[in-house]
């Protein structure tokens, strides 16, 4: 047992298909063992459509959560480093929002580290979009909007922190909305959060405004904007080759003609070296994961008036047939059921 200041433990797995057999309702059970303040929330022997209301009301505190997945499942710890709060776990796939909504709700005035441990995202802030991979570490401002989306199960460390606190080694926290931190440049601040969790229970209360001060040390550091040098990013022949053709299917994909051999030519490229230097899967799949994401990014935001068959069509793919298909097979639900969902978020 960690002892911090509180500890919280939720967990939800199974997805039975019979009614349960004693109670409609999770069973909370909260308990108080050298000063943390502990909460498990169980989901097992609940119908389907009780688990996922259930999983709604144990993760949904700042988040604004639509899950994708018939059958969702968590498992989340979490504890306190003075006034940080730290969490990790797994879920299955999701759609979270921030927006000024529940910002207004929650009262929340801080900023959240996001460590991917395993799995893949995308996510769109008002002026950019972002993907997540294992060992990337993103920053996000609670008082703007974003909206994250899982690709399969993930598992992440969350931090949480308050403004106070971000400001005394952050000059301007909000500017850093969106950062990514990936290769070397995230690898010390990933680093020392897998390790924080590996050792929390061994961290005694006294320790903790000092294990607070390192790793908000860490994190400036980490997205400082200035290239001094400190933490400069080592990137193989072949990472620089894929930055170049993943800045190039952004700036290409409503593109017919957006194909391996086309990239290849731009780039001044052999074939065989692109597909070297590509990640399992190969060009092909990059350029329709990524206009996927892209489709998806504006299917669950509000204010995008467009339909979806224009969608698709803008985005490269030769039907709406075609699209949805893929759409589908992705994010376990219809185009149409994505959008609904969305704007059912916003009421």
């Amino acid at each position: 047992m960690p002892d911090m200041t509180r500890s919280q433990n939720v967990s939800g797995t199974g997805c039975p298909q019979d009614p349960p057999l004693v109670s409609p309702h999770p069973v909370v059970l909260r308990d108080v063992r050298e000063g943390a303040a502990i909460a498990t929330v169980e989901m097992m022997g609940m119908a389907p459509a009780e688990h996922t209301a259930c999983y709604r009301r144990a993760l949904n505190d700042l988040l604004d959560v639509r899950v994708t997945s018939d059958c969702p499942e968590a498992v989340l710890h979490g504890f306190y480093i003075g006034e940080i709060h730290v969490s990790h776990g797994r879920h299955s796939p999701r759609t979270v929002r921030r927006t000024q909504k529940t910002a207004s709700r929650d009262g929340f005035d801080g900023i959240a580290l996001q460590l991917t441990q395993e799995g893949y995202w995308q996510g769109r802030t008002r002026d950019r979009s972002l993907s997540g991979e294992p060992g990337a570490v993103a920053l996000f401002d609670f008082r703007q909007s974003f909206t994250l989306s899982d690709i399969g199960d993930r598992s992440f460390v969350n931090v949480l922190i308050p403004r106070a606190s971000a400001r005394r080694t952050i000059e301007d926290p909000a500017s850093l909305h969106g950062s990514l931190a990936v290769g070397a440049k995230g690898a010390a601040l990933a680093g020392f959060l897998d390790g924080l969790i590996a050792h929390a229970p061994a961290v005694r209360a006294a320790h903790t405004s000092a294990l607070s001060n390192v790793l908000m040390e860490l994190v400036a550091l980490t997205f400082d904007a200035s290239d001094d040098g400190r933490l400069v990013e080592q990137k193989s022949p072949d990472r620089r080759l894929m930055d170049r053709v993943e800045r190039l299917i952004g700036q290409r994909l409503s593109a017919r003609d957006l194909t391996p051999e086309w990239i290849a030519d731009k780039l001044g490229v052999s074939r065989s070296q692109l597909y070297s230097a590509s990640p399992s899967g190969g060009i092909v799949r990059l350029i329709w994961d990524r206009r996927l994401a892209a489709v998806h990014a504006a299917l669950i935001d509000p204010s995008e008036q467009r339909t979806i068959a224009t969608l698709s069509g803008l985005f490269g793919f030769a039907s709406n047939a075609h699209f949805s298909r893929a759409y589908t097979k992705r994010y376990g639900v219809s185009p149409s059921a994505a959008r609904k969902a969305a704007l059912r978020t916003t009421d």
